[in-house]
């Protein structure tokens, strides 16, 4: 007898050990009005959605383009090093100025209706020199949006954060 089966019949044996039962399926009771997750059609098998994406903070455009979101779904990051805007204070980051933008958008396996609707989680990050005028003498701040969006082919959502980060999505 292999070891791995022979281990599984001594520990079977054994008060508290394992053994092998033939159990019926249980049956789960759902609260009246609570919809069930329908497996039809399953975000894993289903094709990739496109979805138009813009990030911005009040008149600035940080990013903006379309994504496709399937079973792996998207992810960015962009960095932007550069010098600083004459006129800048002097401090101890002094010359250099970092901003960023980073995007995560996935999609939940299951659609919640038959209808293809589906929830997409989406995260997006924003990071940007402290000072104003884009003076990199202080550091940098950030601010982050993570939410839930639940969208059908066709539907538009806008995500709102501190310091005015913006997030618009349009499924198509």
């Amino acid at each position: 007898m292999p070891l791995p089966i022979l281990l599984l019949a001594a520990l079977a044996g054994q008060p508290g050990g394992m053994v092998a039962t033939n159990t019926a399926p249980q049956t789960v009771a759902v609260p009246a009005g609570r919809p069930l997750r329908s497996l039809v059609p399953e975000a894993n098998e289903a094709p990739a959605d496109s979805l138009d994406i813009r990030i911005s903070s009040g008149s600035e455009l940080l990013w903006e383009g379309r994504v496709r979101v399937g079973k792996p779904g998207a992810s960015l990051t962009q960095h932007l090093f550069q010098s600083e805007p004459p006129g800048c204070p002097p401090g101890r980051f002094d010359g250099s100025v970092h901003q960023s933008v980073s995007l995560t958008v996935q999609r939940l396996r299951y659609s919640t209706n038959a209808a293809g609707v589906f929830t997409y989680p989406v995260r997006v990050g924003w990071e940007r020199p402290a000072l104003p005028g884009g003076c990199g003498g202080a550091g940098t701040r950030s601010v982050e949006i993570r939410e839930d969006v639940e969208l059908r082919p066709g539907e538009r959502a806008v995500l709102r954060g501190d310091v005015g980060l913006q997030v618009e999505i349009r499924r198509r």
